[in-house]
């Protein structure tokens, strides 16, 4: 089943993502990438604040059809009271015990809504850090937005050897983290970065890509590391693109998937989601900078379409449905962009 074929947005199990496609609307008004991702930068915020409101109705009218059985009080005075309490106002004075109970029931669960949703906050703040901090250190070292040959480009300008950068075991717990932290709270996903051009999908695509290049580029020197991160980063971005929960059993076999992917000779540019000319530019930016010779990037061309065909429809889909940042090699947009700046 073709995965492009489905919108991450409404595969979303969470309650506050409906408030992402009114956000979405205004888009195709809004020509610079940099104001599209300013509008949408308020989209998560605001459905935060929805999902309490939401909570915190329901929970009002739930004690309030309490009262309002339990009591003698008409269904005016039994929703005043219950909001009254709840919001801890304490200007309702109850006038029976069933009313009693109610009160401090409703008084409760109003501390404890509060409670919550300010952990809940603290928790998605520090998740949020820990997803951009990685991030900034790509960006540092590979320019935004992030686009896998340059990262191989520039960490060859500096003399690291290749296959080293990116470190893997880094960007597998970052992988893993971000995995948790979007099943535990998807709304993460849809905040937005502080930069316009860096975004959470396009810098896994790139850090992906670029450890595919030097894989096929050097297929004797592959790191067990190496294929860990291309595994679980295929197995992430298909969870989250599908949102069904898959298990991480799935990562074994994926691991077989691009070991076999090593020993594939016949490029397939349409199985790795790239024109000619996609291709021709990173293959020039990789040989300007003297990673490698065309002639090795031609035998590396099969080697590299099969592993990025692993992950590339569900990376294409997520950087579509989140509207990331248009970086080389990282598909189409829901709306036309004029510029990123």
């Amino acid at each position: 089943m073709d995965v492009r074929r489905f919108s991450a947005l409404s595969q979303l199990r969470h309650p506050c993502d409906a408030a992402k496609r009114p956000a979405v609307a205004p888009l195709p008004l809004l020509r610079t990438y940099r104001r599209q991702d300013r509008w949408l930068a308020g989209a998560a915020p605001v459905a935060v604040l929805l999902q309490l409101v939401a909570y915190a109705i329901a929970l009002i009218c739930t004690l309030g059809l309490v009262v309002w059985g339990a009591t003698s009080l008409s269904w005016q005075k039994s929703f005043y009271q219950s909001g009254a309490t709840f919001t801890t106002l304490g200007i309702v004075v109850p006038s029976d015990s069933a009313g009693i109970i109610a009160t401090f029931v409703a008084a409760f669960l109003g501390l404890v809504l509060v409670a919550v949703f300010v952990g809940y906050l603290i928790g998605l703040y520090s998740a949020f850090g820990d997803r951009e901090s990685l991030m900034v250190r790509l960006a540092a070292e590979a320019g935004e937005p992030a686009w896998g040959p340059e990262i191989v480009a520039r960490s060859h300008t500096i003399g690291a050897k290749i296959g080293t950068v990116p470190i893997a075991d880094s960007w597998i717990d970052w992988v893993t983290q971000l995995r948790t932290a979007l099943q535990v709270t998807p709304v993460l996903g849809q905040f937005r970065s502080t930069s316009s051009s860096r975004h959470w999908v396009i810098s896994l695509l790139a850090v992906l890509d670029a450890t595919a290049l030097q894989m096929a580029l050097r297929p004797g020197e592959v790191a067990p590391t190496q294929v860990k991160l291309l595994a679980v980063g295929a197995d992430t971005m298909r969870a989250i693109d599908e949102r069904s929960g898959r298990d991480l059993s799935m990562i074994g076999q994926l691991e077989e998937s691009v070991v076999n992917a090593l020993a594939v000779a016949h490029p397939d540019l349409e199985a790795a989601r790239l024109s000619a000319a996609e291709w021709e530019t990173g293959a020039s930016r990789l040989t300007v900078a003297g990673v490698t010779s065309r002639q090795e990037l031609d035998e590396a061309m099969g080697r590299f379409c099969a592993l990025r065909a692993l992950y590339v429809d569900a990376a294409y889909s997520l950087a579509h449905d989140f509207h990331a940042v248009a970086a080389p090699w990282s598909g189409a947009r829901r709306t036309r962009i004029t510029s990123n700046a």
